[in-house]
């Protein structure tokens, strides 16, 4: 069953203002997006206003809620606040018109409906995803999960030459002594120092 639904009837005089409840039983159920859930603290709410142009439906308005992401660093919850604006351009075909439709560039920036009333459902969830960072994090500074000492290695692996102010893995050292061989260098000191090891 549709949780947001539009019925043209009710435009008739002009257009009309919406205020609807998001709830987070909704976003759940709908997301349908592994690693993204609905905070179950929030209360969201979808607010806008619309009105008709011929046969067309105009959406303007907002939504605001809060979604939980995985983070991409240390894999724990990152809280994604939600707060955009809504806006969209709903043309009606007929079932028949839509199952032949070629779509046109004009056509990409509309949203096709059938019969007498409009369901936002669809619209609204990926609005939500689209506020959802491709990579989550639940703070700017997050140091990742923390490698264990018996997966690090030894710290050797740790004491590389240094090029450019850089520190290079030690099992490379090798590679950048062939690369200053075949500039006609001798081979820097960090370097073959690294190569004897």
């Amino acid at each position: 069953m549709a949780q947001f639904e539009i019925k043209l009837t009710e435009l008739d005089n002009g257009g009309k203002d919406y205020d609807l409840p998001l709830p987070s039983a909704w976003l759940d159920a709908n997301l349908r997006v592994e690693g993204v859930k609905a905070d179950p603290e929030t209360k969201g709410a979808l607010r806008f206003y619309a009105s008709l142009s011929g046969s067309d439906v105009i959406i303007h308005g907002r939504i605001k809620t809060r979604v939980i992401a995985e983070c991409a660093r240390c894999l724990s919850d990152a809280p994604i606040v939600v707060d955009t604006d809504l806006s969209g351009l709903f043309s009606k075909r007929s079932a028949a018109t839509v199952e032949e439709l070629e779509l046109t560039p004009e056509d990409l920036n509309r949203v096709v409906y059938v019969g007498d009333s409009i369901v936002l459902d669809d619209f609204v969830r990926d609005q939500v995803l689209l506020e959802v960072p491709m990579q989550s994090l639940c703070r700017e500074d997050c140091p990742g999960i923390p490698v264990p000492d018996h997966i690090r290695g030894p710290e050797v692996l740790n004491e590389g030459p240094v090029l450019d102010g850089k520190r290079i893995d030690p099992r490379l050292a090798p590679l950048l002594a062939l690369k200053d061989l075949a500039n006609g260098s001798s081979p820097k000191p960090d370097a073959a120092k690294a190569k004897k090891k």
